[in-house]
């Protein structure tokens, strides 16, 4: 099979996701990289949010829902990419992939893409806030008076958003891009 047999076995399934593997691993990778942006936003008004939250053991901790809505989402995405790459990896055996076969792993590449989806919904939820926040200072009470608590510490387990968004959005979206890089 030739790449064109590829393109039009694709033309003719009906995908949730009519994305090229390029465009997949740019979503993959750019959900992983923009993630990173929850630590400096954070991190930069950190006092403003000690003086909201006052009783905070560290202001840069987050309530449990939205410190575990984005390690959640950097490592699905991180799965999605590493399937990816995979795929990427053996893109040379496809010329020797029947119809059947190429449309089987055009499905399975569709359902990693909700995933894949879901995990960008994942950062996005708390790190929307959490930017919008560390931009305009003014609107982090409001939020937290209106019941955004993505600020409020749960003092038994303490995540710092720092390190989450740095080791997993930020570690695995280099590491990502580079493996991709490397098998491309």
């Amino acid at each position: 099979m030739t790449n064109n047999t590829y393109s039009d076995v694709r033309s003719e399934m009906r995908l949730a996701f009519h994305m090229s593997i390029r465009s997949k691993m740019i979503l993959t990778v750019g959900t992983l990289l923009l993630s990173t942006l929850a630590a400096p936003a954070v991190h930069f008004r950190r006092d403003y949010i000690r003086q909201i939250e006052g009783t905070a053991i560290f202001a840069e901790s987050m309530s449990m829902t939205a410190g575990i809505a984005l390690l959640l989402g950097n490592v699905s995405s991180f799965v999605v990419g590493l399937y990816m790459l995979k795929w990427v990896r053996d893109r040379e055996k496809a010329s020797s992939l029947t119809k059947a076969e190429i449309r089987k792993k055009l499905r399975i590449e569709d359902v990693f893409m909700y995933f894949q989806f879901f995990g960008t919904l994942l950062v996005l939820v708390p790190l929307v806030p959490l930017v919008l926040g560390g931009l305009f200072p003014d609107i982090i009470e409001p939020m937290y008076n209106a019941g955004i608590t993505v600020y409020n510490p749960f003092e038994l387990v303490l995540l710092d958003i720092r390190y989450i968004a740095l080791v997993t959005g930020g570690g695995f979206g280099l590491l990502l891009g580079v493996m991709w890089w490397i098998v491309k």
